[in-house]
């Protein structure tokens, strides 16, 4: 079994756990599921850059996040 498929395995029985648990509690469950590789594509990189500086987030970090 290859990473991907191992990796989407652990997410789907994390949700089920977290689902089961809930349940048993009698607690309301929010889902929200983002397509991450659409997102960041569809995304001007740059001006993503410039919203963290702006943020004030370290420079060596957005260095990190542009590799």
């Amino acid at each position: 079994m290859d990473s991907d498929a191992t990796s989407q395995l652990l997410v789907i029985y994390s949700a089920f756990i977290i689902y089961f648990k809930k349940w048993e509690d009698s607690e309301a469950v929010h889902r929200l599921s983002i397509d991450f590789k659409k997102a960041y594509d569809s995304f001007r990189l740059e001006v993503l850059y410039n919203i963290l500086i702006e943020f004030g987030i370290l420079m060596n970090l957005v260095w990190l996040i542009k590799m």
